[in-house]
């Protein structure tokens, strides 16, 4: 019976397979996969969504092989002088493979990743939405010691039982502070940034002004986009409030306006 791992991410199930005798190199990777995705590991007796199959390289096939949610990575041999050394799959190549997997998967099943912070406010999720490097990782750790950060980098929408929920991907964010767990989470509200000397924090009322801002942070394949685009604009009509923050460094006032949110 082969080794394997069950990931759980966005209510989805990825099996990681190893072969049934594990090599001493199989074995390295087994062992980080479970200290990496510690918090989203689940039984084995859950339903499985994808299958990442890792297994010694055969003459003739590919190092990555593809089919719908299924992606069999080969582990090559490397000969040196002393020792045989497996060069083709590490975490980072095994976290390409689960992000590609969960793409497929939410493209089928009314999902999408974005590119946004969050902090839990109220046990709800609020989301901070602007381009790279314009404050979204800036404000979520600011506020990080009240509303604890559960997203710096990439989160994801879900649509589940006619409701969408927010997720955090089982990957370490850039900032590396963010404790990572299965939860799904109710969205409270979006929030587009603009940096300013001035704070100002004003409610959005007509929703189609900002929805090029909201899909300009959408995290998608060419051939999913225009799928994914309907769902963006289904998860739209259901969060609550949306608002133009514009904002300084002024923990307090921010805070302050979260608190009675």
């Amino acid at each position: 019976m082969p080794e394997s791992h069950y990931i759980q991410a966005v209510d989805f199930t990825v099996q990681t397979m190893f072969d049934s005798i594990l090599s001493q190199e199989q074995l390295i990777i087994y062992n980080e996969l479970k200290s990496y995705f510690i918090n989203f590991l689940v039984s084995p007796k859950t339903r499985v969504d994808g299958v990442i199959l890792i297994t010694k390289w055969r003459k003739g096939r590919s190092f990555v092989d593809q089919k719908g949610s299924e992606l069999t990575l080969y582990l090559k041999p490397l000969k040196g002088k002393e020792i045989k050394r497996y060069i083709y799959i590490n975490m980072t190549r095994i976290r390409v493979a689960i992000r590609i997997i969960l793409h497929n998967l939410l493209y089928q099943r009314n999902g999408f990743f974005l590119h946004c912070s969050a902090n839990l406010v109220h046990n709800q999720a609020v989301l901070f939405l602007a381009p790279s490097g314009t404050g979204k990782s800036t404000i979520s750790r600011l506020i990080n010691s009240q509303f604890p950060s559960i997203t710096d980098d990439f989160g994801i929408f879900r649509k589940i039982s006619n409701k969408y929920y927010y997720f955090q991907v089982p990957f370490v964010d850039k900032g590396n502070l963010v404790i990572k767990s299965k939860r799904r989470y109710l969205i409270r509200a979006v929030f587009f940034l603009q940096k300013s000397p001035k704070f100002q924090l004003s409610q959005i009322v007509n929703h189609a002004d900002y929805l090029p801002n909201f899909i300009g942070q959408l995290y998608t394949k060419n051939n999913h986009k225009q799928k994914q685009l309907e769902y963006v604009i289904a998860a739209i009509k259901q969060i609550p409030k949306f608002y133009l923050l514009k904002f300084n460094l002024n923990k307090a006032k921010i805070i302050e306006k979260l608190t009675y949110l």
